[in-house]
């Protein structure tokens, strides 16, 4: 299994149905990819609007890699695994600056893989404390993280 296969999979696991909450600011969602994102994909594809709820498994192969798994396709593991998720959750412009923002020359993947989801985990924490209707989703959010942060170093992310 490749590193974007065992990625995505982490990806899917926790971003697995199809979402239609108000409250969530992501809008209409399946399988991590919004309505917007599916939008912006079909157009740039020459293809029209259709429901989010109806994307294929190739189409959703080609987001994921061709929007999301670039900032993270030429990483090591676990690092690669950190960045493609943060892309999916954050988007790939905050993915890469959060790389930027963490490279450390001889520091291990770990580490850096570390650094990252730090940064996450306080990101999470400013977006509860500017918007208090979005606590609901704080425990799902950092339920995620420590799932990540066993996959890529070992560690739990919530309480470090």
């Amino acid at each position: 299994m490749s590193d974007y296969e065992r990625a995505l999979a982490f990806v899917l696991r926790w971003e697995g149905g199809k979402v239609d909450d108000p409250k969530d600011k992501g809008g209409r969602t399946n399988r991590g990819i919004t309505q917007r994102t599916y939008d912006g994909w079909r157009e740039d594809k020459g293809l029209g609007e259709r429901d989010v709820f109806l994307l294929g498994e190739d189409e959703l192969q080609d987001i994921y890699r061709t929007l999301y798994w670039w900032p993270a396709q030429k990483l090591p593991w676990p690092l690669c695994l950190v960045v493609f998720d943060t892309a999916v959750l954050f988007g790939p412009t905050r993915a890469t600056s959060w790389l930027a923002a963490v490279e450390w020359g001889e520091a291990s993947p770990q580490a850096m893989a570390w650094a990252i989801l730090c940064l996450r985990r306080e990101r999470h924490r400013e977006v509860v404390a500017k918007d208090k209707t979005q606590t609901r989703f704080l425990d799902g959010w950092m339920n995620r993280l420590s799932a990540l942060a066993a996959a890529a170093t070992g560690a739990d992310a919530k309480e470090k």
